[in-house]
């Protein structure tokens, strides 16, 4: 029998125990580069959900679904009751490895909930076309994109880096890059606070 929410919440010592996962090709390019993982997860780890949330910059988290996304060096990782679902991993050791570090996230927040104001707060998710409108619109090409937009959909799935965008670090443009930085942080990206 499983355990209720309430008793996983009131139970000392670590949230998740052990895990099982699975490397599979994407289901829209099955001869991509790159891997995504699902993970089962022995223990149901919702509980935490709101914790992980109030700790953690740019989650997107939704206490109805319930599900909590969250990004750790270019991996998407989303996060449900008794699953982990990881994007863009090279092989099973670095899938072995970002589970590892969930794993042991979700634990330590667990173990330091007393500490951690929870939230609800829902994070904004991105789209290609939001981050394309702070872009300077040049398409020069220097990004190793035909057009200003197509890097920004690499730059909405992490594929592409902000720092590729010459024109952005130009005086002109300083006022649109410091808002994009803005943004790509307060969702959770991974970019260089010293370009605020």
């Amino acid at each position: 029998m499983s355990e209720s929410p309430k008793q996983s919440q009131d139970r000392a010592g670590p949230l998740l125990t052990e895990y099982k996962f699975q490397l599979f090709a994407p289901k829209c390019n099955p001869s991509a580069e790159h891997m995504n993982f699902l993970a089962a997860l022995r223990d149901d780890i919702r509980e935490v959900f709101p914790y992980l949330n109030g700790r953690l910059k740019g989650c997107q988290y939704s206490p109805d679904a319930p599900f909590l996304r969250l990004r750790h060096k270019g991996h998407v990782v989303t996060l449900r009751p008794r699953q982990a679902a990881v994007g863009k991993v090279a092989d099973a050791e670095e899938a072995r490895q970002v589970l590892d570090w969930v794993k042991d996230l979700i634990n330590d927040t667990w173990a330091r909930r007393a500490e951690i104001t929870p939230s609800d707060r829902r994070a904004p998710s991105l789209t290609a076309l939001q981050i394309f409108k702070l872009l300077p619109g040049t398409n020069c090409r220097q990004c190793g994109q035909q057009t200003c937009l197509a890097f920004a959909a690499l730059l909405a799935e992490e594929e592409a880096s902000i720092e590729q965008c010459a024109p952005l670090l130009s005086p002109e443009h300083h006022d649109r890059c410091r808002q994009l930085v803005r943004i790509l942080l307060d969702a959770g990206y991974e970019v260089p606070e010293d370009w605020l």
